[in-house]
């Protein structure tokens, strides 16, 4: 597996939000004490909060 990096445009925010979705599903599927749960539009709202820091802080 490689991993590439590339700068962010606006049209990866699906993308981003995917990957996010998925990592939220796996922390969901591996809670041992069922308290994790999916809220609807947690992905799209939680990758809108990163992306604004992470070009606030430049990177």
């Amino acid at each position: 597996m490689s991993i590439k990096f590339k700068d962010y445009k606006d049209s990866n925010f699906k993308d981003i939000a995917l990957c996010i979705e998925g990592l939220i599903g796996r922390v969901i599927k591996i809670d041992p004490l069922k308290r994790q749960r999916r809220m609807p539009a947690y992905s799209k709202n939680y990758t809108k909060t990163l992306v604004s820091k992470v070009k606030k802080n430049d990177g």
